[in-house]
């Protein structure tokens, strides 16, 4: 069970550092949202899956944005539950 309950939490931090990331960079001014950690980060698609029956077409697709702030929500989390696993014994 603890290793299906990191993985959430890895993943959900990931997606929330990513959200943080682009919420930062919108907000700050011009000259701060140019800098090297604020830029535009990468867009993973993956691709889409398409189902049609006979009345109704279903077409879902997957796509993960990973900016610098992606990883430090990742190290931050990962860190975290370091700290928890060796005070918790």
């Amino acid at each position: 069970m603890k290793p299906i309950r990191y993985g959430v939490i890895l993943f959900l931090s990931f997606l929330i550092g990513t959200t943080m990331g682009e919420i930062l960079r919108l907000l700050l001014p011009e000259k701060f949202s140019t800098m090297a950690i604020f830029t535009n980060g990468w867009m993973t698609v993956f691709p889409d899956l398409h189902l049609n029956l006979r009345v109704i077409n279903f077409q879902i697709g997957l796509g993960l944005l990973i900016n610098t702030f992606s990883w430090i929500g990742l190290l931050l989390s990962t860190f975290f539950l370091l700290i928890q696993e060796i005070f918790t014994k």
